[in-house]
């Protein structure tokens, strides 16, 4: 399997994840489930592993590629995923604790929504400008 195959696998496991979570999270008694809770550390797990994956071998890959712009598309995906790190660390370590209380339900699942959109769009913008430069 070519290292393109590997991170677009990844990135699927990552959006079907997004679907089961973001129903879960939408019930208020699923929510609230110890199963929710590791679903969604395990979540977060996996984004961590894949951006880890990534670093060690996409962007390897193409900072040396000075000519053909793959220098500039790893460093821009490099400085995106420090930022990203950082709010799924932020994220993690606020709210995967259960169980949450109906004050801070409502901005559980508005945070919790937020970062399913910022991984999506992360993944779409992988697609679109990083793996055109990965063989």
């Amino acid at each position: 399997m070519t290292l393109k195959n590997e991170l677009q696998k990844e990135n699927q496991n990552i959006l079907d994840n997004i679907e089961v979570l973001d129903y879960l999270i939408t019930h208020d008694k699923l929510r609230n489930n110890p199963v929710f809770c590791n679903l969604l550390k395990q979540f977060t797990t996996t984004i961590n592993d894949h951006l880890k994956h990534e670093g060690r071998t996409a962007y390897k890959e193409l900072l040396p590629q000075k000519e053909s712009g793959a220098h500039e598309v790893a460093n821009q995906f490099i400085n995106n995923t420090s930022q990203l790190n950082k709010i799924m660390n932020d994220y993690a370590r606020h709210w995967c604790k259960a169980p949450h209380d109906f004050k801070t339900n409502e901005a559980f699942v508005d945070e919790t929504k937020h970062i399913f959109h910022l991984v999506s769009e992360r993944i779409n913008l992988e697609q679109k400008k990083l793996f055109p430069y990965i063989k």
